[in-house]
């Protein structure tokens, strides 16, 4: 991997050496406002299902709270936050017209976490209303991943069409995901005992703390992308970001216990008897397996979009989306957008 990188940072110097100086640096602190509907494929009995969003996005840093929320009841609750920063440099190569050559840093970060319907409700409105109920919180996983990504590629404009691609070397700093298997919180219907039965497993990947070496957490990447510009207000996208393979030492841990309290009143905090409720722990049990080295994908992103610009301010979209570190299914959504700030040229040369 070092003579990869060593090779990329000579072709870099050689070709920008030979370039004609041309740099643009963008003032891009843009705040958008987003909201839209969703439609996501589901591995459940539905197999679609339909649900609504909203996203604050300030596009300099990159960073992106969204929140969607399931209409079928039957769903997921899915919470997802995008973050980092992009730093990229284009240099304009010499009698090659239309072309440039691309340098590329970045730092993402993602994490999302996604919960049954039922088990949103028993967070947000706790368990009064669901006495006699058994509450599924399987499914229910939460994740975070993050990476730095050095690239180098190439960038081509035309008047109708501009593409690029990039070959990136990847320094994976964290992965960490939580999983509820067969998992569910019960409330009896006298409100005198719960019960809670969790299956889960963790998984963390192991990685030193060099950004270059031959140990896990370093892997290969590539962005692609052609954008078909139809008019000034409307454009066509296809994307394809950090698609590549890690590799990775995960160390895994899944927990199987099943917790009763009896003997209290739930809902009125009193104790029933003399005593600690009785049945605290049925079963525990603890199995933690030995790091293993494996290959795995990237945490990458696929994105098809028809944009409709209205004016400077506001943007309409239509897109296909699948993008597994942020959201777990693949989705159709239409979003309507508005920015508060414009976009500014603070240097160009060349």
């Amino acid at each position: 991997m070092n003579k990869f990188l060593y090779l990329v940072i000579f072709l870099t110097l050689t070709l920008t050496l030979k370039a004609r100086s041309n740099i643009t640096i963008k003032d891009t602190s843009r705040c958008h406002l987003s909201a839209g509907f969703s439609l996501l494929s589901s591995h459940d009995i539905n197999p679609l299902q339909l649900g609504y969003f909203f996203i604050l996005q300030q596009t300099d840093s990159k960073i992106k709270a969204r929140m969607d929320k399931i209409l079928d009841r039957q769903g997921m609750m899915h919470f997802g936050e995008v973050s980092g920063y992009d730093i990229k440099a284009d240099f304009r190569l010499k009698n090659v017209n239309n072309y440039r050559l691309l340098v590329l840093y970045s730092w993402k970060y993602w994490q999302n976490l996604n919960l049954p319907a039922t088990g949103y409700r028993l967070i947000r409105d706790g368990n009064y209303e669901l006495a006699g109920m058994s509450v599924n919180l399987s499914g229910s996983d939460y994740s975070v991943s993050g990476y730095q990504i050095f690239g180098i590629g190439v960038q081509q404009k035309s008047d109708k069409f501009s593409s690029e691609i990039t070959l990136n070397y990847l320094n994976q700093r964290f992965d960490q995901q939580l999983t509820l298997n067969d998992s569910y919180f019960y409330t009896s219907d006298e409100g005198d005992s719960v019960e809670l039965s969790i299956d889960a497993a963790y998984q963390k990947a192991i990685r030193t703390n060099a950004v270059f070496g031959k140990t896990s957490g370093s892997g290969l990447s590539f962005n692609a992308g052609v954008v078909w510009h139809a008019s000034e207000k409307h454009k066509i996208s296809l994307n394809i970001e950090n698609l590549g393979v890690v590799h990775e030492k995960v160390q895994k841990t899944s927990v199987d216990t099943l917790l009763t309290l009896k003997g209290m009143d739930v809902f009125g905090g009193q104790l029933f008897e003399q005593y600690f409720p009785s049945g605290l722990a049925d079963s525990f049990i603890n199995t933690v397996k030995p790091a293993e080295d494996h290959w795995t994908l990237s945490s990458y992103s696929l994105n098809f979009q028809y944009a409709w610009q209205i004016n400077d301010r506001m943007n309409t979209k239509l897109s296909a989306n699948y993008f597994p570190a942020f959201c777990r299914n693949p989705s159709i959504e239409a979003v309507a957008s508005y920015s508060f700030s414009e976009n500014k040229i603070i240097l160009s040369s060349g």
